[in-house]
């Protein structure tokens, strides 16, 4: 019984194959959408700034949210202070922002670094200001 079943499974999905075997994908492009991706993303830019990366410590909302942001930045300045650490303010959010990295492999090291003080610590893309990029 069970050899007819896979038998049946076989067979169905051999059908399915030659099916789609001449299947297209047909792609529209829409270039009032590439327009309005590009301008956003130029509106969105900060001057003098870049994409990049930067490790997130904590993000804090709601009542005393700055005050816990500002313990937890203080609590990492005296624990790890070869690395810069800042609060910035996204709506809603505090967030505890340390270093600034060109890309995901940079900012590596000193994750694994400050993971094992702050195991909540997360790479997170971010547009990096020219002045606090960290070079090694």
């Amino acid at each position: 019984m069970m050899k007819y079943k896979l038998l049946i499974i076989i067979m169905i999905m051999i059908l399915f194959s030659f099916i789609n075997i001449n299947g297209q994908i047909i792609v529209h492009k829409n270039d009032i959408l590439d327009d309005l991706v590009a301008k956003h993303t130029r509106l969105t830019a900060k001057p003098n700034s870049f994409f990049g990366y930067t490790i997130q410590l904590g993000a804090f909302s709601g009542n005393y949210s700055k005050s816990k942001a500002e313990a937890l930045m203080y609590e990492v300045i005296n624990n790890i202070s070869n690395i810069p650490v800042n609060i910035v303010f996204d709506s809603p959010y505090y967030k505890v922002m340390a270093g600034a990295y060109i890309d995901k492999y940079e900012a590596r090291y000193d994750y694994e670094y400050i993971r094992k003080t702050y195991p909540q610590a997360i790479i997170v893309p971010y547009f990096i200001n020219v002045k606090n990029l960290i070079i090694k």
